[in-house]
């Protein structure tokens, strides 16, 4: 669990570095969601790394895109989005509620879809 948790606080932090950079017009709303969520990952360490064992995804990057001299900001946006959904579905699972503080599940969820909203506007903008 600390693995992934530590992988999912990578994700979000990518969540709200990149975005600004591709010229996409987000709040200040998404910045804060973004930390809040990354604080709320720091605080919801608390479990076993095999306790998500059968949970874990490939979230790497296509090597092709990876490759490539620059991204196109509608792609980045798009992978940043997708990346986000899947920790948002990760964490709306079944065994998520059962193991994390719904407190803390629940504020989880909330900035996660904030979040989510956000790069559906900015793609809509690109």
């Amino acid at each position: 669990m600390a693995f992934l948790l530590s992988l999912l606080t990578a994700l979000v932090m990518l969540s709200y570095g990149p975005v600004p950079s591709l010229g996409c017009d987000l709040s200040q709303n998404h910045i804060l969601a973004s930390r809040k969520t990354f604080v709320l990952l720091g605080q919801m360490r608390r479990l076993s790394p095999f306790f998500c064992l059968k949970d874990r995804k490939d979230f790497r990057i296509p090597q092709e895109m990876v490759d490539s001299s620059q991204l196109q900001k509608v792609q980045t946006i798009s992978v940043l989005h997708e990346m986000l959904q899947q920790t948002f579905n990760l964490f709306h699972t079944e065994g998520a509620s059962a193991a994390w503080n719904t407190t803390l599940l629940d504020q989880l969820h909330s900035g996660l879809s904030q979040q989510l909203d956000d790069l559906e506007t900015c793609l809509v903008q690109a």
